[in-house]
């Protein structure tokens, strides 16, 4: 198959790991891959380390012509676009390409006269939650919707650990205020009432005043010695194996969350806000457990539960193992995906 991946953010994002990730394991299937990004843009770096072949867009609709052009010499029979903006543009130069739309954003499809007009511009939709998929069968009802979680490479061997006797509690994730930070802070100073040799690690980096917040609120919280601001993390693998227990936070978004899969792969519960995509992660009470977003009683009760029983915590780090094996591995994300290319564009394997 040739294949175009559309992608037009210009930071990081789950957006972009669910298509940078699908688009290199595709190429490594031996399928004719280009990736298109903004110019100058994060996605543009990531192509060019991990050895696409990208093409690009500086002023994409200036270029209409040659771009439909282009996808005209070079082949290209599917164009899998991941914003709304690629989308748009997709449909613009698609030609006689497939045009998929891959919905794994937060921002859930829109149901007004002109977000209908656009969903109309696909040919099959694939959504990456099964939230997503529900909005999608209800606002484009007469389209083609597959369910295709994000699957990761996981933890490598010699990082996957079991989990260690201290009670050590992690999360993983830029400094952003949408990932909840402050709920956790809020929720250690619940569970250092009666647990006092709990450590807290926070692995992400972010702008400088965000970070002196949170400093500023562990101090006037008095939870000084229990944590601890790692910045960013060269080993994440590493960083997992330090913890016993991870959490997500996150206020919203969490449309994908690899985050949560990478604790999953290394056999550690999972504590989640119910948001996004993460309740199709965690199942509640089996490979961890889910609260309401900025809840910090709630999280913190979960966190005593674990805390107090090793055992527990360990089963459900085995559940999370098992769980991310069957579902959620890049092989499994990548033969499905393969799978639905196939169908649509009419290829046999």
């Amino acid at each position: 198959m040739k294949i175009l991946f559309l992608h037009d953010e210009p930071w990081d994002s789950g957006i972009l790991s669910y298509a940078l990730s699908l688009a290199v394991e595709m190429k490594e299937r031996g399928h004719s891959v280009q990736f298109w990004c903004q110019e100058k843009s994060f996605a543009e770096k990531e192509c060019q380390r991990q050895g696409l072949n990208y093409f690009s867009l500086k002023n994409p609709w200036s270029q209409i012509i040659s771009l439909r052009r282009k996808v005209r010499l070079d082949g290209i029979s599917i164009i899998d676009a991941f914003t709304g903006s690629a989308q748009t543009l997709g449909w613009a130069i698609r030609g006689k390409a497939v045009l998929i739309r891959t919905w794994a954003d937060a921002r859930l499809p829109g149901r007004n006269l002109m977000s209908r007009m656009g969903l109309k511009m696909v040919s099959h939709f694939i959504a990456a939650n099964t939230l997503i998929e529900k909005n999608l069968q209800v606002s484009a009802p007469l389209s083609a919707v597959d369910l295709i979680p994000q699957g990761i490479a996981g933890c490598p061997p010699n990082f996957c650990r079991e989990l260690p006797p201290s009670a050590t509690i992690g999360i993983l994730g830029r400094l952003d205020k949408v990932k909840g930070h402050e709920t956790l802070i809020q929720a250690a100073s619940l569970v250092k009432t009666s647990h006092s040799n709990v450590k807290f690690l926070i692995a992400g980096e972010g702008k400088p005043e965000r970070l002196h917040f949170l400093e500023n609120q562990v101090r006037q919280l008095e939870l000084g010695n229990a944590f601890e601001f790692l910045g960013r993390v060269e080993n994440i693998w590493e960083f997992i194996s330090r913890c016993q227990i991870g959490v997500v936070a996150s206020l919203g978004s969490e449309a994908v969350s690899r985050a949560a899969l990478e604790w999953m792969s290394s056999g550690r519960p999972v504590i989640a806000s119910q948001v996004g995509g993460l309740s199709d992660l965690i199942r509640n009470g089996e490979n961890g457990f889910l609260f309401s977003p900025g809840n910090a009683e709630e999280l913190a009760f979960d966190l005593k539960k674990l805390i107090d029983s090793y055992a527990e915590a360990q089963n459900m780090g085995q559940e999370s193992r098992k769980r991310f094996e069957t579902l959620f591995s890049l092989r499994k994300f990548t033969d499905h995906s393969e799978q639905i290319f196939r169908k649509i564009s009419g290829e046999k394997s």
